[in-house]
This record gives C-alpha cells, sequence and structure tokens, in this order.
C-alpha cells in the first residue's frame, strides 16, 4: 500500500510535466508526422552556431572564439558573445539526436519542461494554491513567447522559458522577511539568464532593481518600527 501511495503522490506532484509534454508534443506532431524541420525566422543563426558547437565537440577540437565548422559561414565570433556555454549544451544534444529534425522535436521537449518547471517555482514562492499552481504552470509554456521556439525556432521562448525562475528569485525578496536575499539563487538564475538570452537578462536585471528596492524599502520600515 504504502508503496501505491508513493506512486501516486508523485504523479500528483508532476502531474503539470505530464500536461506539459502532452501538450508540446500536440505543437510539434506535424514536425513529427511529416518529417519536416522547420526554418524560419532565426534559424540558420542558431543551427549554424549549434552545428559548429557539435562539430567542435565531435573531432575534439574546441575554439571558444570563432566558429570552426559554420555551414553559413566560419571564423565568426558568434557564440563568444551569444551563450557560448549554452551553445555547446545544444550542440552536445544536437550531436546526441543527430539530425536538425531531432534536435528541434527534443529541445522543445527539454523548453517546454523547463518553462513548466519555473513557473511552478515562481508560484510556488508567492504561496499560490496547489490547483491553481498545476494549471498555471501546464498552460505557461504553450504560451506564445514560449511556444515562440517551436513554431518559429525564435530564441526568445529560452528567456521566456527560465525568467520565471528569476521572477521567483525577485519574488522571494519580498516573501522571505527574514532572508530576502539569497546569494546562491541570485547568482544561479542570473547566470542562467545572462547564457540562454541577453535580451532577458536585461529585463530581468531591471526587476531585481525594482524588487531589491522595494524590499529594502520594507525591511527598512520594518526595522525602524521594532
Amino acid at each position: 500500500m504504502k508503496s501505491n501511495n508513493s506512486v501516486i503522490n508523485f504523479f500528483r506532484k508532476t502531474a503539470y510535466l505530464w500536461i506539459v509534454l502532452i501538450l508540446a508534443l500536440i505543437i510539434i506532431f506535424p514536425e513529427i508526422r511529416y518529417q519536416y524541420a522547420t526554418v524560419r525566422s532565426d534559424a540558420l543563426f542558431h543551427f549554424n552556431r549549434f552545428y559548429d558547437t557539435a562539430m567542435q565537440i565531435k573531432h575534439h577540437n574546441f575554439q571558444y572564439y570563432i566558429s570552426m565548422y559554420g555551414f553559413t559561414r566560419s571564423a565568426r565570433m558568434v557564440n563568444l558573445v551569444y551563450s557560448p556555454f549554452f551553445a555547446y549544451l545544444n550542440g552536445l544534444l544536437l550531436l546526441i539526436v543527430g539530425s536538425f529534425l531531432n534536435y528541434e522535436v527534443m529541445s522543445w521537449l527539454i523548453l517546454a519542461l523547463i518553462a513548466a518547471a519555473t513557473m511552478h517555482y515562481a508560484l510556488k514562492t508567492i504561496h499560490v494554491k496547489e490547483p491553481y499552481i498545476t494549471v498555471i504552470s501546464a498552460l505557461y509554456p504553450v504560451t506564445f513567447q514560449v511556444t515562440s521556439w517551436a513554431v518559429g525556432l525564435n530564441f526568445t521562448g529560452w528567456g521566456a522559458a527560465f525568467m520565471p525562475l528569476c521572477v521567483g528569485v525577485a519574488l522571494r525578496m519580498l516573501e522571505n522577511k527574514q532572508k530576502p536575499v539569497s546569494v546562491l539563487l541570485l547568482a544561479i538564475s542570473m547566470s542562467l539568464i545572462i547564457q540562454v538570452h541577453l535580451m532577458t537578462a536585461l529585463q530581468v536585471i531591471f526587476i531585481y532593481f525594482v524588487f531589491a528596492a522595494i524590499a529594502f524599502y520594507q525591511v527598512t520600515r520594518a526595522r525602524l518600527k521594532t
């Protein structure tokens, strides 16, 4: 009985992830069914840099500063200034799955799960009730900003997937009166978002500035009262 209860509890806690997985598969189903890769918006730009990192990994010929194996152009400084370590993770994924079609499918499923998990964290930070957390966390990955990666290979989708994590860290500044700032969480969130998408990182810096100012005012006011 205990094992059955633990299984049931596991599926209850991860229900939103299973829902997200189903919705993500529905969105990407045309590509799976007809076996075609989407080439839109910034697709060639990102495919080129991920192919480069994949080939660097494959041939053990690492060049951090310039592109070595670009199929549009090589010797460009792209990954150096555009999420370098994240580019290598995507290159590794491309190398593992073996084709751009498989990469699109797998990267979208991973992105959708990350978006759901980060939203789940942000909502728990502000103590939203469980049924609402499940629904919102399941629906967030199918919003326009996140699905822009699935339907148009727009890299802002990755930034949107990690944004709730950063917002959750900001909300913690207001919720946790004893220790409003967690240096570890702040460092992790900023490191991740800078690696993933620079424009989103600039937005996060502004958000942190606003929330830090509010938190500082609240903490100072509370201490003066005591």
